[in-house]
């Protein structure tokens, strides 16, 4: 059996094929925990864990079904090529707050994505509001998969805003097709009853009569 190659998260039909006039019965093993083999009449079924990558050693053996019950067994590599997961972000809840106060939002699960070919993948965050005259568009703070988004309202401005977060990697030097996950959400902001404030009186000169 020639060596095999195939995509992450798919499946490979491998057809077996050996020459006894007594039948044959084919049997496979995987030394890879991830690469799960079925065989059914003289199909073999290659299915990987999901978000696994790499090499596995497959091992087929067929045995006759005469009495004698002899066995023949033969072994090739199937290796499993990534492909770039799209990186994680969780839903963001949307939120209110009062005109003046600014918020602070953590986001959650900003990962890669992936499985372990994919952690070294870096990340890149963008965020636009859909009012800046609302809310300017914020800024985020932090590393690692824990990130805080920062909202600091305009001045004495009340509405409803929409935030959009983008989560992006660059797909690695093996796999270059960029990944990305957006995540939106609503900021209510209530107006708020301002003291009233004076304009500057200038002193006003009096004549002596």
């Amino acid at each position: 059996i020639d060596d095999q190659t195939m995509t992450e998260e798919t499946q490979l039909a491998v057809t077996l094929n050996a020459v006894n006039s007594a039948g044959v019965v084919y049997t496979a093993r995987s030394d890879e925990p991830q690469m799960g083999v079925n065989v059914l009449g003289d199909t073999l079924t290659l299915t990987p864990d999901r978000d696994y990558a790499g090499d596995a050693t497959i091992t087929v053996t067929v045995a006759d079904e005469s009495a004698s019950s002899r066995i023949d067994t033969t072994t090739f590599t199937v290796t499993v090529v990534g492909v770039n997961d799209p990186p994680t972000l969780d839903a963001i809840d949307d939120q209110s707050t009062v005109e003046d106060v600014s918020l602070e939002i953590t986001l959650t699960n900003v990962t890669p994505g992936g499985g372990a070919d994919e952690e070294d993948h870096p990340l890149s965050i963008a965020d636009t509001s859909s009012d800046p005259f609302i809310v300017p568009d914020p800024s985020i703070e932090g590393s690692g998969s824990t990130r805080t988004l920062l909202l600091d309202l305009a001045e004495h401005q009340s509405g409803i805003v929409v935030i959009t977060v983008m989560v992006a990697d660059n797909g690695g030097g093996d796999n270059p097709e960029a990944g990305v996950v957006t995540q939106e959400f609503t900021v209510g902001i209530d107006a708020a009853n301002d003291a009233p404030v004076f304009d500057p009186i200038p002193d006003v000169p009096m004549g002596q009569n």
